[in-house]
C-alpha cells in the first residue's frame, strides 16, 4: 500500500501544484494528525500506525475526525479505506465530502460516501435538513470481505453539480465507475472528515484504517484518446474500444475510420449507449477467414474536446475449423532442463499446427498422464507453433513466440511419460508417450536438451519419428526443429525383439509405429500345428501378443512366419520374415551364475558409467531366462542362453550407456543405484523360487583398496566351483574397470585341493560359540566333524551358518565358566569342494569378563611408517582376565574414533594384538612379527611428531592412552622413519617417557604381536638404589641398550635430583631434578648426554640426591660403565 501511495501523493502533488492549490492533503507520514492538516473530533480513539489512520475505540461507538475545508466546485476528492471486518448496518464509515459542521454527529447539510451499511455497498448520500437521501446507490456486495475490504476511492463534482464515484478495489490501479448524478442542492461547506459507526464486538474494534486524503482540483484532461482493442464480432462487425469516453459525433463519423489495402469500407459507427469507450464498425464487404485487417481511426475526440490523431490497430477475423486426429501435434518435449545449454531453465511442450485449419486452443485440454490442464485462448494459424509451460515461466519463453502459461504446470517426468491433447469437443486430437530412450544420445539424455519431432505430417509418430534437438541451444521452442525432415518413410519394418509372456503367449516388438489394422489382419503361420488364438494391440502400435491355441513345450523349435503386415506410411515388412522361438529349460543350482558386478562404477576407467551386472550359463543346457529373479528384480522378457554364454544386465536407463553392448538384457525396475558400493546380499532364483546362486559381495572382496574405491567390477575367479564365497572374487584387472559380455579378466578354474582354515573364534553367549574360516565348508562335512572342548564341555549340537557357510556354530549343553580359558579342538571338516582338512586346529575362548582401566596396555606404537606403509598399534592383556573387544575404539588427538570391530573378539592374558589397517603390509616390513596376532581395522591416523594413541572400551571408557613425541626414539638414529617406540615395562605408567624408546635395530625396528625388544622387568633394589647391571651398551642393538636403576624407599614423598659424571669429574647428564619419586620403580637412562651426545665408553657416576619435605636428606654415588665396540 505505501507504494502506491507514493504515487498517489505524487500524482496528487502534480495536481495541486497545476491547480495552484490544494484545500485539504493529509498521508499522516509525519505521524501527527494535530496538525497539517489539523484534524479535531474524537482525537482519542484514532492513532496513526505505520503512517496510516487506524480506529482506537475499546468498543461501540459513534467517533469522528474532521478538518477545515471550503472548496467543493470542480473538485476531487481522494482517499485509501481498508475496513478489517464484514460490514453490516451497524458497522461502516461515511466520509464527509461537504459538511455544514466540523461536528460531523451535527451535520445538518452536507454530501458523503457510506462504505459498507446493510447493502455492503459504497453509495453517495445528500443530507439535508438532517436527512439522508441516497443519490448514487452503488452495486450490493461489493464490500464483501469479512477480514480485507481494500478501496482507494475517488469523488469529483463539477461546478454544475455533476457528482462521479469511482472506486479501485484491491488497488490493481484501475477505477470503475460507481455512478453518476447531478445534484446542486447545497452548494457551500466548512468541513471534510470521517464518521464511524462501530459495534461492541471485538470484531470491529481498532479495524479501520484511513490514508492519503487529498481535496484537490480536477485535473485538466488534455490527452486525446487511445485505441486499447479491438475485436471482429463477425467478417462484416468490427468493434473497437478505447481508453476513455469519447465524442459521439466525431465517433460516429464513419469517415474517420479507414480499412486497408484492398478490404472494403467502414459503412457506419455507432458509439454505445452504455460504455462511451466502444465504437461498433460496420463494413460493406464481409473479411475472409483468418484474415487480419489494418484499421486506421483519426479525428476520434474525447469528451474534453482532444482530437486524436492517426492510429492503426490489426484486427484478426477467424472462425475456429474443427479440429482432427493430428491436426495439431505435440512438435518438441523439453522434461529436463537441467544443466542449462542455452534455454530457459523451465520445462516446456511445444504444439505445432500441420493441418491447413485455423483453430483456437480456448477450452483445449493437456493431459499429463491422469493430470488434465485446460488451455486459455491464442489463435494457431497453419505452420505455426505455440509453447506450453507453467505461468510462473511464461515471461522466460515469450521471446520464443507464442506462449500459454498454465497454472500449476504439471511437471513432465525426465525418464517416461504419457501427454495427450484433446479438443474441446473431448476429440483426442495428439498422444505421445515417451521415454528419455528417445533422445538416442547418452549426453543430451541427462538434461538440457529437448526431444523434438522429426516428421510432423505424418501419422507415424512413434519412437523413430523423435530425437533430440540438434540445436546448441538445446532446443528450438516457437521455431522449426532441428531434426525437421519430411521425407517420406519408404523403408519396410522389421522385428526388433520378441519375448513370451507366457508358454501360451508371444509378444512381438516391431521397429516402428504400425498400421493397427495390418497387425490385426496380418499373417503369422506356425508350424508343429500351433494356431492362433488372438491377436493383441499394444498402444503406439509398437508391439502385438498373439496368444496361442496351447502352451509352447521345453526343447521344441518353433517357427512364426509374419506377412502382410504394414508400418502406418504402408510400407509391407520384408517377405519370409521369421523367427525362431526355443523354450529353453529353467536353470537349477549353479546351472546360472552370477559372473560379474559393478556396484560402483564412478569415476569411470574406460566403460559406461553404470551399474551392471552378469550371469554366465555354467551348465551344458540351454536355459531360458525368462521367470528368474534376482532377489526381486524379475527378468520377464524371454530370453535364452547358451552353454558357456554371459548376459550383460542393465537397467533401462541405462540403455543409452550401453548402446555398444545390443544384446545386453533390460531390466524395467533394476535403477540406476540398486548395488550398494559397500555391499549388498544377492540371490539368484529360478521361475520356481529355487535359490541357484548367491554373491554377498563386500568391500574387501576387492582385494585393492585403490579399486574399491570405483570404476572397476568384481569378477568371479572360478567359474567351474561356484560354492566358493568371497575367496572366489576379486576386482577386474583389465584395462577398462570390467569385461561385460566376456570372459572375466581374472577367470582361473585351477581347482582348489587346500582345505578350510578355522580363522576366528567368537563367544555369542554363555551356551554358545562360533567359528569362522577361510572359505565356504560342506555343510554336511560339519555333522561329521571331529569337536572336543577343553575343559570339557558338552556339544549339543553343530551347524553351518547361512547362507554364506563360511562359519559354524556350538550349542553347548551347559554353561561356559568365567575366568577358564577353554580350548576347541576340530579336524575333519572340508569346504565345499570336499578338500577335508586332516589336521586337527585348536582354538582358544572364554567367557568375556568387564576390562577397567589397566588390564590392557598400549604396548607398541608406529606413527611414522615407511612410504606407502601403515601405522600400527599394539596393546597387551597384563591382566588375568579374558577380554572382549567388541565395539571397542581406537582414538587420536584430534578424536578421530574407529571402532575395532562390532564381533567380540577376545584377547587372552599374556596375549598381544596388533590393530593396523594393512597386516600384509606390516608382515612385509617386519618379518620377526607375528601375522597370526595381526587384526585388520580402520585405524585413525597418528601425527608423525607427536599424538596420542587412545584405548577406548565399548562404553567409552578410556582404558590407556599414550601421549608420544618423536623425542621418545633414541637420538642417536639416523631416521625414525619405519621404527617403532616401544614399551619397556608394564609396571611403570603408560605416559613416563622413560618408559618408552625405539625398537632395535636387531630385531628390524619393530615387534609387532610379540614380546618387545627393549622389554625389561622392574628389578627389586636390595638397598636403596641398584643397577640391573653395571654394565650397560647404548647401541640400540637389543642388548643392554638401557641402563635401569631400580629404587625401592622406606616411605612416599622423597624428591631425586640425578646427575652423571664422567671419570673426570665432568657434569654430562642431569637425568632428572627434583623428581618426585613413589615408593619403588626404575629409573633409565640411554647413554645420550645433555649434549644430545652419545655417552664415551668408560667408567661413569650417577650422583643421587634425596630429600623430603620432613628434612631428611641423601646423598648416594653408583659407579657404572658406559661399554661399546671398539673399532679398529
Amino acid at each position: 500500500m505505501k507504494s502506491s501511495k507514493f504515487i498517489f501523493l505524487f500524482a496528487t502533488i502534480i495536481l495541486a501544484h497545476l491547480a495552484g492549490y490544494s484545500q485539504v492533503f493529509d498521508d499522516f507520514s509525519d505521524g501527527d494528525f494535530t496538525n497539517s492538516p489539523t484534524w479535531t473530533g474524537n482525537v482519542a480513539v484514532f492513532v496513526i500506525e505505520d503512517e496510516v489512520l487506524r480506529s482506537n475505540s475499546p468498543g461501540a461507538a459513534d467517533y469522528y475526525l474532521s478538518t477545515p475545508n471550503a472548496f467543493m466546485d470542480d473538485v476531487q476528492w481522494e482517499f485509501y479505506i481498508k475496513l478489517a471486518f464484514s460490514t453490516s448496518g451497524s458497522n461502516y464509515a461515511d466520509v464527509y465530502l461537504v459538511a455544514d459542521n466540523s461536528d460531523l454527529t451535527a451535520v445538518q447539510n452536507g454530501y458523503f460516501i457510506r462504505i459498507g451499511g446493510t447493502p455492503d455497498e459504497i453509495s453517495l448520500f445528500k443530507r439535508s435538513a438532517g436527512a439522508n437521501t441516497i443519490i448514487i446507490d452503488g452495486e450490493d456486495g461489493i464490500v464483501n470481505s469479512s477480514s480485507n475490504n481494500i478501496f482507494d476511492l475517488r469523488v469529483t463534482r463539477t461546478s454544475d453539480g455533476e457528482w462521479s464515484v469511482f472506486y479501485d478495489k484491491n488497488q490493481t490501479g484501475t477505477f470503475v465507475s460507481g455512478g453518476t448524478v447531478v445534484d446542486n442542492e447545497i452548494t457551500s461547506t466548512t468541513d471534510f472528515g470521517v464518521f464511524i459507526e462501530q459495534a461492541s464486538s471485538p470484531t470491529f474494534v481498532n479495524k479501520h484504517f484511513f490514508d492519503n486524503f487529498s481535496v484537490a482540483p480536477i485535473p485538466v484532461d488534455e490527452t486525446p484518446p487511445v485505441i486499447i482493442g479491438g475485436v471482429a464480432n463477425s467478417s462484416t462487425e468490427f468493434e473497437l474500444s478505447f481508453s476513455e469516453a469519447l465524442d459521439q459525433t466525431t465517433a460516429e463519423d464513419a469517415g474517420n475510420y479507414q480499412l486497408n489495402g484492398v478490404f472494403s469500407t467502414v459503412s457506419a459507427a455507432e458509439l454505445s449507449g452504455t460504455d462511451p469507450t466502444i465504437v461498433t464498425l460496420t463494413i460493406d464487404n464481409p473479411i475472409p477467414n483468418g484474415t487480419v485487417v489494418p484499421v486506421h481511426v483519426t479525428n476520434v475526440e474525447d469528451l474534453a474536446g482532444n482530437p486524436m490523431g492517426t492510429q492503426t490497430i490489426d484486427i484478426l477475423y477467424f472462425t475456429p475449423d474443427a479440429s482432427n486426429y493430428k491436426d495439431v501435434v505435440f512438435n518438441e518435449l523439453f522434461a529436463d532442463p537441467t544443466p542449462v545449454i542455452g534455454l530457459p531453465d523451465g520445462e516446456y511442450l511445444e504444439i505445432f499446427n500441420a493441418s491447413d485449419g485455423i483453430f483456437d486452443l480456448a477450452n483445449w485440454t493437456l493431459v499429463n498422464s491422469t493430470t488434465a490442464k485446460t488451455l486459455t485462448s491464442a489463435v494457431l494459424f497453419p505452420g505455426e507453433f505455440v509453447i506450453l509451460c507453467d505461468a510462473a515461466n511464461a515471461e522466460l519463453f515469450e521471446q520464443y513466440g507464442t506462449v500459454i502459461g498454465i497454472p500449476s504446470f504439471t511437471a513432465l517426468s525426465n525418464a517416461a511419460d504419457s501427454l495427450t491433447l484433446l479438443n474441446p469437443q473431448g476429440v483426442i486430437i495428439d498422444i505421445v508417450s515417451y521415454t528419455d530412450s528417445w533422445y538416442n544420445d547418452p549426453v543430451k539424455k541427462d538434461g538440457g536438451y529437448s526431444i523434438e519431432l522429426i516428421n510432423p505430417y505424418t501419422e507415424c509418430s512413434g519412437k523413430n519419428n523423435w530425437s533430440g534437438s540438434n540445436n546448441e541451444t538445446g532446443g528450438t521452442p516457437g521455431a522449426q526443429n532441428s531434426i525437421f525432415d519430411e521425407t517420406p518413410d519408404t523403408s519396410s519394418p522389421s522385428i526388433s525383439s520378441f519375448q513370451l509372456i507366457t508358454n501360451q503367449v508371444l509378444q512381438i516388438n516391431f521397429s516402428e509405429s504400425m498400421d493397427a489394422t495390418s497387425l490385426v489382419n496380418g499373417s503369422y503361420s506356425w508350424n508343429e500345428g500351433i494356431e492362433n488364438a488372438g491377436i493383441t494391440v499394444l498402444p503406439n502400435f509398437e508391439a502385438v501378443q498373439v496368444e496361442l491355441n496351447m502352451p509352447l513345450e521345453t526343447g521344441v523349435s518353433y517357427i512364426l512366419s509374419i506377412s502382410n503386415i504394414t508400418d502406418c506410411s504402408g510400407n509391407l515388412i520384408a517377405q519370409n520374415t521369421t523367427i525362431e522361438i526355443f523354450l529353453g529349460q529353467q536353470p537349477e543350482e549353479y546351472d546360472l551364475l552370477i559372473s560379474e558386478i559393478m556396484a560402483d562404477p564412478s569415476p569411470s576407467v574406460g566403460l559406461p558409467e553404470g551399474e551392471y551386472f552378469e550371469l554366465y550359463n555354467a551348465s551344458d543346457k540351454i536355459l531360458e531366462i525368462a521367470g528368474i529373479r534376482l532377489n526381486d528384480k524379475v527378468f520377464s522378457e524371454s530370453r535364452i542362453l547358451l552353454p558357456g554364454a554371459y548376459l550383460l544386465c542393465i537397467d533401462e536407463d541405462l540403455a543409452l550407456d550401453f548402446i555398444n553392448y545390443p544384446d545386453a538384457y533390460i531390466l524395467t525396475d533394476l535403477g540406476t543405484t540398486y548395488f550398494t558400493n559397500g555391499g549388498r546380499d544377492l540371490s539368484l532364483y529360478n521361475a520356481n523360487n529355487e535359490e541357484i546362486d548367491r554373491a554377498n559381495y563386500r568391500m574387501d572382496w576387492y582385494r585393492d583398496t585403490d579399486k574399491q574405491d570405483g570404476g572397476y567390477s568384481l569378477e568371479r575367479i572360478n567359474l567351474e566351483e561356484p560354492c566358493r564365497a568371497g575367496a572366489n572374487w576379486k576386482a577386474s584387472i583389465d584395462p577398462q574397470g570390467g569385461t561385460p559380455e566376456a570372459e572375466n579378466s581374472v577367470i582361473d578354474n585351477t581347482p582348489d585341493t587346500s582345505p578350510p582354515k578355522a580363522i576366528t573364534i567368537f563367544v555369542q553367549d554363555s551356551t554358545q560359540i562360533q567359528i569362522r574360516f577361510s572359505e565356504t565348508i560342506d555343510e554336511l562335512s560339519v555333522i561329521m566333524a571331529a569337536i572336543s572342548i577343553i575343559p570339557e564341555l558338552s556339544i549339543l549340537s553343530v551347524e553351518a551358518i547361512a547362507p554364506d557357510y563360511n562359519a559354524i556354530n556350538i550349542q553347548l549343553a551347559e554353561n561356559i565358566q568365567a575366568a577358564i580359558t577353554y580350548s576347541v579342538s576340530l579336524s575333519g571338516i572340508a569346504d565345499c569342494v570336499s578338500n577335508e582338512s586332516m589336521e586337527t586346529e585348536t582354538l582358544y575362548f572364554g567367557l568375556p569378563q568387564e576390562a577397567t582401566p589397566g588390564d590392557l596396555l598400549i604396548n607398541e606404537v608406529l606413527f611414522y611408517p615407511q612410504t606407502g606403509g601403515s601405522d600400527f598399534v599394539e596393546v597387551v592383556n597384563v591382566s588375568d582376565k579374558i577380554i572382549s573387544l567388541q565395539n571397542w575404539a581406537l582414538q587420536n588427538q584430534s578424536a578421530t574414533t574407529r571402532e575395532i570391530t562390532p564381533n567380540p573378539v577376545l584377547i587372552f592374558p599374556d596375549e598381544y594384538i596388533v590393530f593396523t589397517a594393512s597386516p600384509s603390509n606390516i608382515a612385509q616390513e617386519y618379518p620377526f612379527g607375528k601375522p597370526e596376532n595381526y587384526f585388520k581395522m580402520d585405524v585413525p591416523s597418528y601425527n608423525n611428531g607427536s599424538g596420542s594413541v587412545i584405548l577406548l572400551d565399548a562404553d567409552e571408557n578410556v582404558i590407556d592412552q599414550f601421549d608420544y613425541l618423536e623425542s621418545y626414539h633414541f637420538s642417536l638414529l639416523n631416521t625414525f622413519k619405519g621404527v617403532s617406540l616401544e614399551r619397556m615395562n608394564f609396571s611403570s605408567p603408560t605416559n613416563d617417557s622413560g618408559n618408552w624408546t625405539s625398537a632395535a635395530e636387531t630385531v628390524g625396528f619393530a615387534t609387532p604381536g610379540y614380546l618387545n625388544s627393549q622389554y625389561s622387568v622392574e628389578g627389586t633394589a636390595r638397598t636403596n638404589f641398584e643397577f640391573d647391571n653395571e654394565i650397560f651398551s647404548p647401541d640400540n642393538d637389543g642388548y643392554q641398550d638401557i641402563l635401569n636403576l631400580n629404587y625401592k624407599l622406606e616411605a612416599p614423598g622423597y624428591v631425586a635430583t640425578i646427575e652423571i659424571y664422567d671419570r673426570r669429574g665432568r657434569l654430562l647428564k642431569t637425568l632428572e631434578n627434583n623428581l618426585l619419586l613413589a615408593t619403588s620403580g626404575t629409573i633409565s637412562w640411554n647413554g645420550v648426554t645433555d649434549d644430545g651426545m652419545k655417552a664415551r665408553i668408560g667408567p661413569h657416576i650417577y650422583v643421587i640426591t634425596l630429600f623430603n619435605l620432613e628434612g631428611n636428606t641423601e646423598t648416594i654415588k653408583l659407579p657404572c660403565i658406559v661399554a661399546g665396540r671398539l673399532s679398529n
